[in-house]
């Protein structure tokens, strides 16, 4: 048996070439893999075995219309959780990102006005609380799950206790990072890291919503920018007539 952990940042060829290599099959698996061109795999001939999952059928994408301003989108926050009877997990910025001029953290905001409305919230505050919110809702404790952005992995809520996913925005990475700032300019393109990792970001968001083949609901992005919209259904792996306007 052979076991080695490679690090691959976004260009993977060399490393999955020199895997391929040593064995006779080589499987990989990774949903964030969909649409990537065989040429940035670094595979000759790959055979792409079809996913269990209909995206198409199972999900339903909807954006909203109409002023981008945070008022509004907590307005349709708000309804979007109360006609879905909550079942929900919203995805907001990081802790320490305040958005468009708010006073407070956007999860804080959210959180307070969702509890206004009558709804039981779960709280995100640091990365351990995780697991406990992802049990609360299974347990049907919460009606919804605000979340901050390491909720995009290992919150994992099968079946009826989740059938509404809500992000605020498109998940872009936190552009002063000094890690993402050090990567930025030893690849030179100001642009490439920060739309992939976006782009991943955005991918395994939206994952959280159907986590067997039978598990159906609603990806919703609050932002009503055009541009925005568009990254979106795109991302989601959706023709732009398949979703809900």
């Amino acid at each position: 048996k052979h076991l080695e952990a490679c690090v691959a940042d976004l260009d993977v060829q060399k490393n999955v070439r020199r895997v391929s290599g040593l064995f006779e099959t080589v499987l990989l698996m990774s949903a964030t893999l969909v649409g990537m061109p065989v040429e940035d795999m670094g595979l000759d001939c790959p055979v792409t075995v079809r996913s269990a999952f209909d995206l198409r059928k199972n999900r339903v994408l909807t954006t909203r219309s109409g002023p981008n301003t945070e008022e509004e989108r907590v307005k349709d926050l708000v309804d979007l959780v109360r006609d879905n009877c909550g079942r929900a997990l919203i995805i907001c910025k990081s802790s320490g990102v305040r958005y468009q001029g708010l006073r407070e953290p956007q999860h804080l905001l959210y959180a307070r006005l969702l509890a206004e409305a009558g709804l039981r919230v779960g709280l995100q505050v640091k990365s351990s609380d995780v697991p406990r919110l992802r049990q609360s809702l299974l347990d049907g404790e919460v009606d919804v799950v605000v979340g901050l952005a390491s909720v995009r992995e290992g919150f994992d809520v099968p079946g009826d206790a989740l059938s509404l996913v809500v992000l605020a925005q498109l998940p872009w990475p936190y552009m002063a990072d000094p890690i993402l700032a050090a990567r930025i300019h030893t690849d030179g393109d100001q642009w490439r890291i920060p739309q992939a990792e976006m782009e991943l970001n955005t991918r395994q968001a939206v994952g959280r919503l159907c986590r067997t083949p039978s598990d159906t609901g609603i990806v919703a992005l609050l932002d009503s920018r055009p541009n925005a919209i568009r990254r979106f259904l795109r991302l989601a792996q959706m023709d732009i007539n398949d979703a809900v306007a």
